[in-house]
């Protein structure tokens, strides 16, 4: 008879370290190593997070005030340039006056005549006509001896009476100390442009 094979051995149970546990010895240590990592890093975020509050209370820089913002230079006003110097207008001219009235003119030369005596008898006897000269004067002996006995003569109230005629009041002193108030008319004539005696007539005469 053929030999029966003997029973098989039962297989040899393998050690208690080499029975598989499910889970891989190298995962774990990953895992918790991770965890570990994560745990360190989250109290590492805290503490420093509570560093830099800590910080920022102990040393807090000091509010600095807001810089005053510098107010814009005023605007200087522009220098107005010099006004051109005024040109001074010209003078107005002056309107001459107009020529005095023949009457104003006779008052005048009866006074301006009387004014020269007795001491310029040769100006005055170039204010009367050459007619005058003669025929009422009697030439100039006659006229330098009349004048010669009067120390003084004043004229006063001189009115024209009409263009070239006048009347006025004369007062004679003579050397001899009389005195002769005579009121005379007259008639004056222009030679030349001057206002010349062409005759007289006493009106009047009182002695003071």
């Amino acid at each position: 008879m053929a030999d029966t094979p003997a029973a098989a051995a039962p297989p040899e149970e393998p050690a208690a370290d080499d029975r598989p546990s499910g889970r891989r010895p190298g995962r774990t240590a990953i895992l918790i190593g991770a965890l570990v990592t994560a745990a360190l890093l989250t109290i590492g975020t805290i503490l420093l997070l509570t560093g830099l509050q800590q910080g920022g209370e102990t040393a807090a820089p000091p509010e600095t005030e807001p810089a005053a913002t510098s107010e814009p230079p005023a605007e200087t006003e522009e220098a107005e340039p010099p006004a051109p110097a005024e040109t001074p207008e010209p003078a107005p001219e002056t309107a001459e006056p107009p020529p005095p009235s023949e009457e104003q003119r006779t008052v005048d030369a009866l006074q301006d005549y009387y004014a020269l005596m007795p001491g310029d008898l040769d100006t005055a006897w170039t204010l009367m006509t050459a007619d005058y000269q003669v025929n009422h004067v009697g030439g100039r002996d006659a006229y330098q001896a009349f004048w010669g006995d009067i120390t003084d003569v004043a004229i006063a109230d001189v009115v024209a009476t009409a263009p070239g005629e006048a009347q006025a009041t004369l007062t004679y002193t003579f050397a001899d100390g009389r005195v002769v108030r005579e009121v005379t008319a007259y008639r004056l004539v222009d030679e030349g442009g001057t206002m010349k005696i062409a005759a007289s007539e006493v009106l009047s005469s009182t002695g003071l």
